[in-house]
């Protein structure tokens, strides 16, 4: 998504008042706010914060949440008695979801951020806080200039009579209406009201006319060409000329309040929104952790039963169905990590087609049976690098569009196919390089799209479903996944036609292989001396048991103190660690940082069931990572490929 610069914000210059009382933090955000050609004012406490605003008004405030002298809430109450139409933005380095829903309760608040910053974020929120409060600003202004027009009889006004039949009416709402001077007069008055709103309008009328004081009612009107405008109308009875009543109705067009208040409440409406979304993902990963941890232990002992079962045994049968089950379990725990992830940065050689058939299969599962599901997946597809998870989220959010779009039914085809883009193309899309990409297309029968909607369907928040029925950020999620990926989107379709999502991805280079673990029978073995170490004492006993099948020497250990309290009486005889991220009394980071200071070559795998950003990325001297919950040819294939690259020989088959 495309969004202006602080520089691009129409009027005068910015000014932000920052009240921030960590001088580094306060001075760090100057500089980026000055390098925006904003005006910034650097204020220590809530007292010189009060001073700064009662000498001159502020486009918006930076609070910190504790400042010496006083809280950033009660900090901020205070600045919206003094500056009533001023925006606060909260910065805090401790809370929770309570904490930052009460935190945002006030309506000068408009914004709440965790330390550290993600100064990206915080600059596009100060961009639309100030564009709006401007816009605020002017839309107060026309109202103000509007009422003088309005004490000047320069609204719209209509005189109607018992019959709700348009007597006469005044330019302004001929103007605005669209009425023919001549056709207007002898109109009913409903043709000019939203159907809905007819019962409101008649009651109104009738009321004045049977003696009723005057009346304001706001109702949606018509304008001749079908816009809806909403309009406040004062109804009062005219001044008796003959035996007629008449109804005199000055109306006043209040579309642009109506708007601002409807983006009010949106806006607030998705500040609460995504703080909810934001502590169910830190549940979601929570959950999958734990789950992960669960699921290895499972798999790992149903593996080495099997293995242990002779073929034809009455239990063997029950072993797989139990590994079938904790694999299909697995692939549900990894949704939930990539749900709580926010960022991606596990970009490996991947196969595209690998993700096509595990979303085909997630299809065929969930999507009603009238929906029929159509893989045409191309042979021998080049690699991409990328995240898998985030790439079959990506696609995953057009497929639910395009079921939504056939509710009675349909096909839909997943069609991977290796394109080569010319320069000729290329000139059409300026967001596409000319080379090799992979393709994947994603066509349903539906009801299609007018080209007005295909110019919205990736912008945040646009959604064509019912209230509650969709949130508007499936496609836009899409649209900056594949742009992470240095990816495109074309979209074609037409109403009652269909359409078509064609997903670009760049094939990786051509010496790069897809990453996958390979199914064999033959497990990896070796000799070597391992530490395996673990806080979940059954995890470490079947992992155990699977690298002593593999023949390899194993020592254990229950958390990180004691696995570095054992390195170092063998140091010398230990020839790889395999060590789980996430431990009490000392983590496996802290644990292999020790490590790497008696004996610096030592090779390290790291383990976690829950693969956060911070997880994904390898410390020094780890040199592989392994996703929780694993098998035998996981852990093993490893094991295996780390101890050989750190030797120098080739990767065991």
């Amino acid at each position: 998504m495309n969004t202006l610069s602080l520089h691009e914000i129409p009027g005068a210059r910015a000014s932000i008042l920052v009240v921030e009382d960590n001088g580094p933090l306060a001075d760090n955000l100057r500089d980026i706010l000055e390098d925006q050609n904003m005006l910034v004012r650097i204020c220590a406490s809530g007292h010189d914060a009060l001073d700064a605003c009662g000498a001159r008004d502020f486009d918006l405030a930076l609070v910190d949440m504790r400042l010496p002298d006083m809280a950033g809430d009660a900090l901020s109450e205070a600045l919206a008695a003094l500056r009533p139409d001023m925006p606060v933005i909260i910065i805090t380095g401790h809370a929770d979801l309570d904490s930052a829903v009460k935190a945002v309760s006030g309506e000068n608040i408009v914004g709440y951020e965790r330390k550290p910053l993600d100064m990206d974020r915080l600059l596009v929120l100060a961009r639309e806080v100030i564009a709006r409060k401007r816009a605020q600003r002017e839309l107060r202004e026309s109202e103000l200039k509007y009422r003088t027009i309005f004490d000047t009889a320069a609204d719209m006004i209509l005189c109607v009579d018992e019959q709700g039949m348009i007597v006469e009416c005044n330019a302004r709402a001929r103007e605005v209406l669209g009425l023919d001077a001549d056709a207007a007069a002898g109109r009913s008055i409903q043709t000019l009201v939203h159907p809905d709103d007819h019962e409101a309008a008649r009651e109104c009328i009738v009321s004045v006319l049977s003696g009723a004081p005057m009346l304001k009612k706001e109702i949606r009107m018509l304008k001749s060409n079908g816009e809806i405008l909403f309009a406040s109308v004062n109804a009062s009875l005219m001044p008796a000329h003959g035996p007629r009543k008449q109804s005199l109705c000055v109306i006043h067009d209040i579309t642009g309040r109506h708007r601002a208040e409807q983006e009010k409440l949106k806006l607030q409406q998705q500040l609460l929104h995504s703080q909810k979304m934001e502590a169910i993902g830190t549940l979601a990963g929570g959950v999958a952790h734990d789950f992960n941890n669960m699921l290895a232990i499972i798999i790992g002992n149903a593996q080495i039963g099997l293995a242990d079962t002779p073929a034809g045994e009455p239990g063997r049968e029950a072993l797989q169905e139990i590994l079938t089950a904790a694999r299909r379990a697995s692939e549900l725990t990894m949704k939930m990590l990539t749900f709580a992830r926010k960022e991606m940065r596990d970009m490996q050689p991947m196969d595209l087609n690998e993700v096509c058939n595990s979303l085909t299969g997630l299809l065929n599962r969930t999507f009603p049976r009238s929906v029929r599901i159509t893989p045409l997946l191309e042979k021998g597809l080049p690699p991409i690098k990328g995240d898998a998870n985030h790439i079959f989220q990506s696609l995953l959010n057009i497929c639910n569009n395009a079921r939504d779009a056939m509710p009675s039914g349909g096909e839909l085809l997943i069609e991977t196919s290796a394109l080569t883009l010319g320069q000729e193309f290329c000139r059409m899309r300026p967001d596409a390089e000319p080379g090799v990409y992979c393709r994947v297309r994603i066509a349903d029968t539906g009801v299609g799209m007018a080209p007005a909607l295909m110019d919205k369907i990736f912008e945040p928040f646009f959604t064509t479903k019912g209230l509650g029925k969709g949130t508007g950020l499936g496609l836009s999620m899409t649209f900056g996944i594949v742009k992470t990926h240095n990816g495109f989107i074309a979209v074609s379709s037409e109403p009652d036609g269909g359409a078509i999502f064609d997903v670009y991805f760049p094939a990786a280079d051509a010496s790069v292989t897809a990453s996958r673990v390979q199914e064999s029978g033959q497990i990896p073995r070796g000799s070597e001396t391992i530490l395996l170490v673990d806080d979940e004492a059954p995890f470490l006993k079947v992992a155990k048991k699977m690298l002593e099948r593999a023949g390899y020497c194993v020592i254990t250990a229950d958390n990180g103190r004691r696995a570095l309290e054992t390195f170092k009486k063998k140091k010398d005889s230990i020839d790889l660690v395999v060590m789980d991220v996430i431990m009490p009394e000392m983590e496996g980071r802290e644990a292999l940082a020790g490590m790497l200071r008696i004996r610096p070559d030592v090779p390290a795998i790291l383990a976690s069931g829950f693969t956060s950003d911070s997880d994904i990325e390898l410390p020094p001297g780890a040199a592989a990572y392994v996703q929780k919950p694993f098998d035998m040819n996981d852990l093993c294939g490893a094991v295996r490929r780390v101890l050989d690259q750190n030797r120098g020989a080739p990767p065991a088959p």
